[in-house]
């Protein structure tokens, strides 16, 4: 199973496992070590009280021939290293081994101190001792054979590790057989995940049989796949209403560019002498289609501008902008007056504006002979003279066009 994810929940698992293993074995091995110390003084006071009580009670073996004999017979035993008995000055009086006593001995004698255990080192024991009463005698010295711990410990540890080998063995099955039921579908998921990126989401293309059984699992994956199946087919949906709404944005699109393009057709394009007046023109809308407009037209010695905006944007107001161009046009036939202007063109628009679409206007009237200008501006920004000053014309304070007669 080539499994990223496997291999980060396995790796973690075995290691926390072999900490756990390894505090057991020690935990273990360190209990085992304090139980069979325990035994092994218990074994050892029992030994030192029997012969203590032979000969404390003067029972007829007690002879000292008797116990050397019964304590030589005893340090035989693999449990015991050796025995002596002192007096109660702490002197040797019998002991099993011969010649002088060991060193280590010795120098625990001399410090004239009788704890019931004591670890001889140099003689790998652990000396055991017991009182001996009313008898002329003071101690029983028994040097019990450490060794026996760590014999019976490495007996006892391959033993252990076979065991925890095989629950090691049992653990990594178990743990490959569940990881390996969870990361499967997991799989299974990240193929068809691939597929739709493979396909573009073609749902002719793509094989949903293995997505359909990882649904009929009765677990978290199983109610994910579903879930996933139902986003899936969501987005088929929406990418099918979303191909949909492109084509017909395509079409409005175009209907939006031809409308804008009469738009700007019906804005006339001015000439280049206007009785030595040079007029040129500029316009941006902020939308693919707005209400912005202009008119440029000349009567006689007078040339006729206007420059306009239609409350709105889009479609709404670049058609109420061609009918006020279509006012203006027919309107500068008969009236000469800017503000006589203004005001039939407000009355055919306030007829027919049921959207309250308001027009903002600025209408001037420059007689090219003289250079008087007359203006009227019907709630729109005022214009400026580019001079060095750049002066702004006084405002008429009319009202914007559309929403009273």
């Amino acid at each position: 199973m080539k499994s990223s994810i496997f291999k980060k929940l396995l790796q973690p698992i075995f290691i926390t496992f072999f900490l756990l293993i390894g505090l057991l074995l020690f935990v273990n091995i360190n209990s085992l070590k304090t139980v069979m110390k325990k035994d092994l003084i218990s074994h050892g006071k029992t030994i030192g009280q029997s012969i203590s009580d032979l000969i404390t009670y003067h029972e007829p073996s007690a002879l000292p021939s008797n116990i050397q004999n019964i304590i030589t017979t005893l340090a035989f035993e693999p449990e015991i290293n050796y025995i002596y008995i002192t007096d109660t000055s702490l002197n040797i009086v019998m002991a099993t081994f011969f010649g002088a006593p060991p060193q280590a001995i010795k120098i625990n004698l001399e410090q004239l101190a009788t704890p019931e255990t004591r670890h001889v080192n140099y003689l790998n024991s652990l000396e055991v001792t017991t009182p001996i009463l009313h008898s002329g005698y003071g101690y029983i010295f028994i040097g019990m054979n450490q060794s026996l711990i760590k014999e019976k410990l490495n007996t006892f540890l391959p033993k252990l590790l076979v065991i925890i080998l095989g629950l090691m063995l049992t653990c990594t099955i178990l743990i490959y057989r569940t990881i390996k039921k969870i990361i499967t579908p997991l799989e299974q998921l990240t193929e068809f995940t691939k597929d739709l990126e493979r396909y573009q989401f073609d749902p002719t293309m793509i094989n949903h049989d293995k997505l359909q059984n990882l649904t009929k699992i009765n677990d978290e994956i199983g109610q994910f796949s579903q879930r996933f199946i139902n986003l899936h087919q969501q987005l088929n949906s929406y990418i099918e209403k979303l191909t949909q709404a492109a084509i017909k944005s395509a079409n409005i699109n175009k209907e939006i560019n031809i409308a804008n393009k009469i738009h700007m057709e019906l804005l006339p394009k001015p000439k280049n002498d206007y009785n030595n007046c040079i007029v040129s023109t500029f316009i941006q809308p902020a939308k693919d289609m707005g209400g912005d407009f202009y008119h440029i037209s000349e009567s006689h010695d007078t040339l006729f501008f206007a420059i306009g905006d239609v409350s709105g944007k889009g479609i709404p107001a670049t058609l109420i902008a061609a009918e006020v161009l279509t006012c203006l046009q027919t309107t500068l036939h008969f009236l000469n007056d800017p503000e006589d202007i203004v005001t039939t063109v407000n009355k055919q628009i306030s007829q027919n504006n049921p959207n309250m679409n308001f027009v903002t206007l600025f209408l001037g009237a420059l007689n090219t002979k003289t250079g008087q200008l007359s203006y009227i501006n019907a709630g729109h920004k005022s214009p400026y003279i580019l001079n060095k000053n750049h002066t702004e014309l006084p405002s008429t304070e009319g009202m914007a066009l559309g929403i009273d007669e």
